[in-house]
């Protein structure tokens, strides 16, 4: 949403869940996630393609695996709503 403290708070928890795979600058490459199928999205790209509802679903829902079972892990049961969102506005300021 832009909010420099929604940002900063959820670059702290971007840095601590979501980095493993998605690396700290969102370029999907990220130690635990340069060898996954399907790879990690990036968000230091065009994010237009993902609504704040669906960014939303996804880190609370997770996702199902890809060809070799891949799955990103369901966050909504260990963080707040809030929380999420400082996520995803972190998330969309890694795009372009």
């Amino acid at each position: 949403d832009g909010d420099p403290a929604a940002i900063a708070a959820g670059k702290s928890l971007f840095d601590a869940v979501c980095a493993t795979c998605h690396n700290t600058n969102g370029d999907g490459m990220g130690p635990s996630g340069v060898n996954l199928d399907p790879p990690p999205s990036p968000f230091n790209a065009d994010q237009s393609a993902w609504s704040d509802g669906y960014m939303y679903w996804r880190v609370d829902k997770g996702a199902e695996g890809g060809p070799s079972g891949t799955t990103m892990a369901a966050y909504g049961a260990s963080y707040e709503e809030a929380q999420l969102w400082q996520m995803i506005a972190y998330i969309r300021s890694l795009g372009t």
